[in-house]
């Protein structure tokens, strides 16, 4: 059976031919019926069984790779879809030249130029699963280049077309001796490797300090104060991972588990870490939290057989927020940890201060699909079961998944109704793409215009929001309130989705990276339904895999917010400082080129453990004061500041070995100077005060900056600060999205979090 393309660009066709046996003539079998709707194709590739195809489509400048499926050689062909693939954070330019392995589970392919393209590869673990692990094809160490790539399973060669003069028509036919296709993921296991051959294409970290030789990954020790880290082309959400790894006696590692990027000049994570290594204790397969604060999330229930300056063997399950670890065939840790994002990117880690080198081998992971406990499917991946149509606009279900033309606008709406909820999902778009998945919504117009209430989730492709808002924006109405832009994801490629509603507080996570953590409007939270959108944009929009659970997290017993989202009650500037303080999408912003000051309305508070989530820009001096009196005293020529403890919030200053961050003050008075930064500028991190007593802790992302004994003030206010200095005269602008307080009674005993890996 022979699948050809016959026309003129713009008006090709696929068409088929047919022989009983090699060597007989080839019998036309004309146009292939199933695809007659589709013109302008090409570059058709069959599977050697016959029963996948792929190709392309589109016009030059918007090709789109496609694939169709069959039972058997005799059944018809089914409709064609987008060829699914995973996310890819390399890929710059289109793809062309697909062609597939004899069993169609793996799949090579040209990407960028289309005069000298690079050829590059990908797996998937059954037919209907998408092709992941993208990377080049490698000889003699370099991407191979050139177009129309065919593997020839029983010879071991892979042939291509190459054009060295870079003149339109002088192509020439090349094969590669000996190539070795990756391992696809076996149909048994399900596993497949985590890196693809030797290379670390699509990876991100110090590659300086990184290699993959012989399947080998090592990690060379470095001088640096901070951990370093190697981070996956993509995000995961369930999964198993096992490995093989061997440290120092006395070094330290880890594998970070559905974490981000912390810091990307340093390479730093925030998220669980599974722990390797000896060093300061026995930290084989705990789960530790790093660059966030609480330290250990789960400790060790026993203690496994380690074979030092050997290789020992690692497995890890993910599910949901339970983790279990295996450290040489011994249960570790198996329990549930908070907090947990629904993905994010897996992570392996250099250790400061390490004396060798760390190594990985045998890295291979599995898949699970998202299976977090106390979730349900919203689609049964067959029809509209569940949901009903309001509006023009023509929705269906194909491949386990809803898809809207985006013809014409209208609204999908689930039969279930909801308050605080989970959802997990993936989410696709044309890049006219234009939808939404949309919650406390009171009603859908039946002409399909915007919904009442409630706020919209956007999903945008390229070139689909008339506003520049893209996946992971939201929207109130037509009024922007989080914006993404530029994307962060890839047109007609699937993508991770996550929201969480608790209350008025609304987040939204796109790859596990946040794109939005606001405040709502009481307003716009009355409505329960939840539905999906499409803005007729011209271009299709499609979501899949969407599950809703239960909140994944609760406050921990105790703490009550001091900030309510909405506006400034339960605070109050200084007379002599009025203003500088506002409120909006749910943070509360200080700015001021003199000091600005916003104490609590509360004055009593004495012991407690106070959490607070800000930022601040470049140079920017603030700090929060506690157990301090409502004065501005020491009046400066930059404004007072009140008589009480100061936990420091600068990260940088142009003076040398000035306090940063997490240090400890008394009105100038210095407790405790702390000189690293551990933050930078417009990024999120976490404070933490306790104050128990004379005995007074800070913490700066999870890592003791400051801990000492002090009884100058026993009570009084908490108190925000926004002020600049003479040495940089740039206006301050700190925010604050979460500020929390757990007092402690008279009696009992505060509860100071161990943290086992601080700071030194």
């Amino acid at each position: 059976e022979m699948i050809f393309v016959r026309g003129t660009p713009g008006a090709s066709s696929l068409r088929i031919a047919q022989r009983n046996a090699i060597g007989e003539p080839w019998v036309p079998g004309g146009q292939i019926e199933e695809f007659s709707g589709l013109a302008n194709t090409k570059s058709p590739a069959i599977s050697e069984d016959g029963l996948t195809l792929v190709f392309e489509h589109g016009s030059p400048d918007a090709i789109q790779l496609m694939t169709s499926t069959r039972t058997d050689r005799r059944s018809p062909w089914n409709t064609p879809r987008p060829l699914p693939l995973g996310p890819d954070p390399t890929r710059t330019g289109q793809l062309t030249w697909p062609c597939l392995s004899n069993d169609g589970l793996t799949l090579w392919y040209c990407h960028g130029d289309r005069m000298l393209p690079e050829i590059r590869t990908a797996t998937r673990s059954d037919r209907q699963a998408s092709f992941g692990d993208h990377h080049p094809v490698m000889v003699d160490g370099k991407p191979l280049i050139g177009r129309a790539p065919r593997y020839l399973a029983s010879t071991g060669e892979l042939f291509l077309t190459r054009n060295l003069t870079e003149q339109p028509n002088d192509w020439s036919l090349w094969v590669v001796k000996n190539y070795q296709p990756p391992p696809a993921a076996n149909a048994e296991s399900g596993f497949v490797p985590l890196f693809a051959g030797n290379s670390l294409t699509g990876w991100k970290g110090n590659t300086d300090l990184w290699s993959l030789r012989d399947g080998v990954l090592t990690g060379q020790p470095t001088t640096g104060r901070s951990n370093t880290f190697l981070f996956s082309p993509r995000p995961y959400t369930d999964f198993e991972l096992r490995f093989q790894t061997r440290i120092g006696d006395a070094d330290n590692s880890g594998i970070q588990i559905r974490s981000e990027v912390l810091d990307a000049q340093k390479w730093s994570a925030r998220g669980p870490q599974a722990d390797i290594g000896n060093r300061g204790g026995d930290y084989w397969g705990g789960v530790y939290a790093e660059g966030m604060p609480g330290g250990w999330m789960l400790n060790t229930t026993s203690s496994p057989p380690v074979k030092k300056g050997d290789w020992n063997d690692y497995f890890i399950r993910c599910i949901g927020k339970r983790i279990t670890i295996q450290v040489n065939g011994v249960t570790t840790v198996d329990g549930e940890i908070e907090p947990m994002q629904a993905s994010g990117q897996l992570a392996f880690q250099i250790h400061r201060g390490s004396q060798q080198p760390v190594e990985f081998r045998r890295m291979e992971i599995r898949e699970l699909g998202h299976q977090q406990a106390g979730f349900i499917p919203l689609f049964n991946g067959q029809d509209l079961t569940g949901w009903r149509v309001v509006g023009p606009a023509q929705w269906n279900v194909r491949d386990g998944a809803v898809f809207v033309d985006g013809r014409q606008p209208g609204h999908l709406v689930c039969d279930q109704q909801f308050g605080d909820f989970e959802l997990t999902g993936e989410v696709y778009a044309e890049p006219k793409g234009n939808g939404a998945v949309c919650f406390h919504v009171s009603d859908a117009p039946p002409n399909g215009q915007l919904q009442q209430g409630g706020y919209e989730f956007q999903v945008a492709g390229s070139d689909g929001d008339p506003g520049g808002n893209y996946t992971g924006g939201l929207y109130a109405d037509a009024t922007p309130i989080a914006t993404v832009r530029p994307s962060i994801v890839r047109d007609r490629e699937w993508s991770n989705i996550r929201i969480r509603v608790a209350g008025a507080r609304l987040e939204g996570w796109v790859n596990g990276k946040s794109t939005f953590d606001v405040q709502g409007q009481p307003e716009r939270l009355a409505g329960r339904l939840l539905t999906l959108q499409s803005f007729a944009q011209g271009g299709e929009v499609g979501y899949r895999n969407l599950r809703v659970g239960p909140l994944t997290s609760t406050p921990e017993t105790g703490f009550v917010p001091l900030f309510n989202g909405q506006d400034l009650a339960g605070w109050k500037t200084h007379p002599s400082q009025p203003g500088g303080w506002t409120v909006e999408n749910g943070l509360l912003t200080g700015r001021g080129n003199a000091g600005r000051h916003l104490f609590s309305e509360r004055g009593d508070f004495r012991d407690f453990h106070l959490r607070a989530e800000c930022r601040t820009n470049k140079f920017g001096n603030s700090g929060i004061y506690f157990r301090g009196a409502f004065n501005l005293s020491r009046v400066l020529e930059r404004g007072g500041h009140p008589t009480a403890y100061e936990a420091q919030i600068l990260h940088e200053f142009p003076r040398p070995d000035f306090p940063l961050t997490g240090s400890l003050r008394d009105s100038g008075r210095s407790l405790a100077d702390f000189k690293q930064p551990l933050c930078q500028a417009d990024e999120w991190f976490t404070l933490e005060i306790i104050a128990q007593g004379q005995r007074l802790i800070v913490k700066v992302n999870g890592v003791e900056t400051a801990n000492v004994e002090d009884a100058a003030y026993t009570t009084g206010h908490i108190v925000l600060q926004a002020r600049s200095d003479n040495a940089t005269n740039i206006e301050t602008v700190v925010q604050f999205r979460k500020i929390e307080v757990k007092e402690f009674t008279t009696t009992a005993q505060a509860t100071i979090p161990a943290d086992a890996k601080t700071f030194d």
